[in-house]
Order: structure tokens, then sequence, then C-alpha cells
């Protein structure tokens, strides 16, 4: 079962924050937390598509929950915070996650 992401969030997320904070992206020793994980990630024979991986990238900072799965076949999948694939989906019903599947 996929679970659903909604990016409603974006309103209530686009006050600026401190870094560092609850949401800031910043964990205390000031640097960045990656958002992209997987087997796939240093692969250098099956690499991901630029594009894709910049599109994922945008998805992934809309949504605070998502996560960005690299696999061994260089695909990328958006994920949660427990590797279940996840359905982002905006506000008119349409899945964000269909132009990187």
């Amino acid at each position: 079962m996929a679970k659903v992401l909604s990016v409603f969030v974006v309103v209530a997320m686009s006050a600026p924050q401190a870094p560092g904070g609850v949401g800031g992206g910043q964990p205390a020793g000031g640097a960045p937390r990656s958002r992209i994980y997987g087997p796939g990630v240093n692969n250098r024979f099956f690499k991901p598509n630029p594009f894709q991986l910049q599109y994922a990238q945008q998805i992934a900072n809309l949504v605070p929950q998502a996560l960005i799965r690299i696999n061994l076949d260089g695909s990328i999948d958006i994920t949660d915070q427990y590797g279940r694939k996840a359905d982002v989906v905006d506000q008119f019903g349409r899945e964000l996650t269909d132009l990187i599947d």
C-alpha cells in the first residue's frame, strides 16, 4: 500500500525559519542533513537521471517528510522515513511523482 503525502504543507512552510530549530533543515552540528539515500547513491555504473533527481529534490523540499531513494539501477523513488514508497499529491489531485517513475 502506498502512502500518500500531501503538498498542502507548502503554504504552512512558506514562512522563514531559523536554521537548527524544528523544521530548520539542519541538525545541531550545522551541516545540512541529506535527504538522498539508497544503494545507488555512489553507483558509478548506473547513475540517476540528473533532471529527475533535481525534480525529486524539489518535491522533497516541498514535503518535509519526503526522502529520495536511489536504487541500484539508478531509478528514483520518493519514500517516507521508513522507506515505504510515497505518492505526493498536489491540491488538484495530481501525483507529482509520476514524472520520476
